[in-house]
């Protein structure tokens, strides 16, 4: 039993390890095609129209304040012109002369890959504004701590990952980045409410977890493993490991508890899943008995699995506030493949629907048709929620660039 149970994981460790180096070589490829990120540059790269439709806003610099946009929002929008990192929504100051009764503005921001720029806009405008030019090339990924404050992910010319945490100041007027180097880890994610970073490291002796402020504070150890493909997961309250995903493998989820871990749901092949804030429930993608994709919402306490009207892949999804409810993007078909791999290496690319699915209910509303509302085909992925529920924010894995949806009125 023990025999079977490393093979296992050695199993698993290979394929993780080949698929974090080959994402890894094809980002940087990205990159460095282009440093300025337009189409020129990266924009060539990608086969796809690069966004599509006039759903694009005009980009300004702090000297062009009388550049503004005002043609009217689309329901579904591009933010980003160029390939970015990921974005993030926060509720903006009001001024001074908003009465008590006006909504909150909703902003947006996001970090250009090629360059490291910060790029700010508002959900009820189509004007974008570069609010710093602190350049940092070869952006990978960026974890959003809050609109000032994100770790950035780069390669350097020597080829060495860095991991950075950055945070807008204003210098003479200007904003820029300062902020502190970070230690190495290979994969890590922040909790529901950006308070902590959950980190895992691997080394010759398997894997390392740490917990630690975004800031890289306060830092410990909360977890050693012989076996080093593990993908950190985190709620509110709690650390989840889950093992790299292999059509041929079935993927498990587990709770750390102390230095043992707990499991929570698995026997899924193809796993993957995304937690709950409050980690009550888990959704689970994964392939049937048929080879077929199937996902479900599992309902951690009740220790049951909550039946989806639509199969998509987990990480084309994010939770409604603590859930259950989850926006997803989810394709129009599955074509013959290896799932997730042949979609996590590139092999696949989706044409997907964007849905609110209700596991309680097992109702599914549709939300957008990016084909007919904005005149191409978008493949999701890293998907936020805005706060307040009304805006799903995601990157086209077409080209990277950045997308923002209004859920609703």
């Amino acid at each position: 039993m023990r025999r079977t149970f490393i093979l296992f994981f050695v199993a698993v460790g290979i394929v993780a390890i080949g698929l974090f180096f080959f994402l890894l070589n094809s980002s940087q490829s990205d990159i460095e095609s282009g440093a300025d990120g337009g189409r020129g540059g990266l924009g060539s790269l990608f086969p796809f129209n690069f966004g599509g439709g006039d759903t694009g806003g005009s980009v300004v610099t702090p000297d062009d304040e009388d550049a503004i946009d005002t043609r009217p929002v689309p329901t579904l929008r591009r933010v980003s012109d160029t390939p970015a990192s990921g974005g993030v929504f926060f509720t903006m100051e009001q001024e001074e002369s908003d009465s008590e009764e006006s909504a909150l503005k909703i902003g947006i921001r996001y970090v250009e890959r090629a360059t490291g720029h910060v790029f700010e806009t508002q959900t009820d405008t189509l004007t974008v504004e570069r609010i710093s030019n602190s350049t940092i090339p070869r952006i990978q990924e960026v974890l959003w701590e809050n609109e000032n404050s994100f770790i950035i992910r780069y390669i350097e010319d020597n080829q060495e990952v860095k991991t950075f945490y950055a945070t807008l100041a204003t210098v003479d007027g200007e904003q820029s980045l300062n902020g502190a180097f970070l230690g190495s880890w290979n994969r890590a994610v922040l909790d529901h409410s950006r308070e902590n970073l959950f980190s895992v490291e691997e080394t010759a002796r398997g894997l390392t977890a740490r917990l630690s402020k975004p800031d890289g504070s306060k830092e410990r150890v909360v977890y050693t493993s012989p076996i080093g493909s593990w993908i950190p997961l985190q709620s509110d309250t709690n650390l989840f490991l889950q093992t790299a995903p292999s059509p041929e493998v079935e993927g498990y989820l587990y709770r750390v508890a102390g230095r043992e871990l707990t499991p929570i749901v698995g026997g899924v092949p193809g796993m993957l899943s995304v937690v709950s804030g409050d980690g009550k429930y888990v959704l689970v993608s994964g392939n049937d008995a048929q080879g077929n994709v199937e996902s479900f919402v599992f309902d951690v306490e009740k220790n049951e699995r909550l039946s989806l009207p639509l199969s998509t892949i987990a990480t084309k999804c994010s939770f409604v506030g603590l859930g259950p409810n989850v926006v997803c993007g989810v394709p129009g078909d599955f074509p013959n493949g290896d799932f997730p791999n042949d979609w996590l290496l590139g092999s696949v690319s989706f044409s997907d629907d964007i849905w609110l699915l209700n596991p309680i209910q097992g109702s599914a509303q549709l939300l957008s048709i990016p084909e007919d509302d904005a005149d191409t085909s978008l493949d999701v992925t890293q998907p936020t929620i805005s706060e307040d529920g009304l805006y799903f924010g995601f990157v086209d894995k077409n080209n990277l660039s950045f997308w923002a949806l209004q859920i609703s009125e």
